[in-house]
C-alpha cells in the first residue's frame, strides 16, 4: 500500500521495505499545488496507491490520466482520495491540488 498525505504535513517522503519479491520504493514531495509520488514495485508484485485527490481526473501518471496508463488500474474514489491499484514496474504519479 502506497499513501500520499493531503493538504497538511510533510512536504516530502522517502520509504522503502524489502518483501519477497524484491524491493518496493516510493518517495513524494509537494511543490507548487502539484504532489509527486515516485513509485517502484518489484516483479510478482501489485500494490495499492491512494493518492490524496478532489477526483480521478486531477490524477496523471506519466503525464497520462492515471486510469489510462500502462499497468494502473483504477478501484475507487473515496474521501478525498483516489485508489488504484498498480502492478509491478516504475511510475511518476502527479496530483493537482
Amino acid at each position: 500500500m502506497v499513501t500520499s498525505l493531503g493538504k497538511n504535513g510533510l512536504f516530502g517522503q522517502r520509504n522503502q521495505t524489502t518483501p519477497p519479491y524484491g524491493r518496493i520504493v516510493s518517495s513524494w514531495k509537494r511543490e507548487a499545488g502539484t504532489l509527486t509520488m515516485d513509485i517502484a514495485i518489484p516483479p510478482n508484485t501489485t500494490a495499492t496507491v491512494f493518492a490524496a485527490a478532489k477526483g480521478a481526473s486531477h490524477v496523471t501518471e506519466s503525464s497520462l490520466p492515471a486510469e489510462k496508463a500502462q499497468g494502473v488500474k483504477f478501484l475507487k474514489i473515496g474521501s478525498n482520495t483516489v485508489v488504484y491499484e498498480i502492478t509491478s514496474g516504475k511510475y511518476n504519479f502527479k496530483v493537482v491540488e
